[in-house]
């Protein structure tokens, strides 16, 4: 896991100005953590839409097209898992085995994919959203932190394509709030959206941990949220 080449493409994609730029940083804050490739796609009427009408996604399209001529749309285990969940997936090819699609998992293991996440993402009602990555390495049986940074990626790069979509999302009430804020917890927060901990924020702020952990605190209060993820959203729409 490569945190300085994440955190340098997280504070890349909340400055882009064009989609090319978004794809190519979402790439590389994928690579950092140990992912191949990607696909997001936002407020689909339907899972399918995924995998053939994805917003943006590192796939070629000789792939997609094996894809579907394969005929795993609509038996893809990894689609009926967004219908039904909210929270993140972090799998490998034993999952898949177990899913009891024999030729989906048999094409995991003849392109050597060893894993890979499943981010859902927010979307208006009746409408799914989602970003997926593949891996070619094996990935921790833990994820942890590679989890939490993945709805990073997940959630700042919805918030950017959102503003050059002029999407209607379900944008978080919570963003007026941010005036709330003092000067010196903006910045915190800044440094937190691109996946810094409070440990490395304190570094780069030359201030008491303790400072930071308090001003964390304070940030989560004030902008009304439970976790950093939320918190990092409100801040890429401001």
């Amino acid at each position: 896991m490569n945190l300085q080449s994440f955190s340098d493409a997280i504070a890349g994609i909340l400055a882009a100005e064009e989609i090319d730029q978004v794809t190519r940083l979402i790439h590389q804050a994928s690579a950092a953590l140990g992912f191949a490739t990607f696909n997001i796609s936002y407020c689909k009427s339907r899972v399918e839409d995924f995998m053939t009408q994805p917003n943006i996604s590192s796939w070629s399209s000789s792939d997609v097209d094996s894809y579907v001529d394969s005929g795993f749309l609509g038996r893809d285990p990894l689609l009926h898992y967004v219908k039904e969940n909210k929270a993140p997936l972090f799998w490998n090819q034993d999952f898949i085995r177990r899913s009891q699609v024999h030729d989906y998992a048999d094409m995991i293991v003849e392109r050597n994919i060893l894993g890979g996440a499943t981010v859902p993402l927010p979307a208006p009602r009746g409408k799914f959203s989602a970003i997926t990555f593949l891996s070619l390495q094996a990935l921790p049986a833990a994820p942890g932190r590679c989890a939490e940074l993945a709805k990073v990626i997940g959630h700042v790069s919805l918030a950017k394509l959102s503003q050059f979509d002029n999407l209607s999302l379900e944008r978080p009430s919570q963003a007026g709030k941010l005036k709330q804020l003092t000067g010196k917890q903006i910045e915190v927060l800044k440094w937190l959206s691109t996946g810094k901990t409070n440990h490395e924020i304190a570094g780069i702020m030359g201030l008491p941990r303790r400072q930071i952990d308090y001003h964390v605190s304070e940030i989560l209060q004030k902008l009304g949220v439970a976790t950093r993820v939320q918190a990092a959203t409100i801040y890429a729409t401001r």
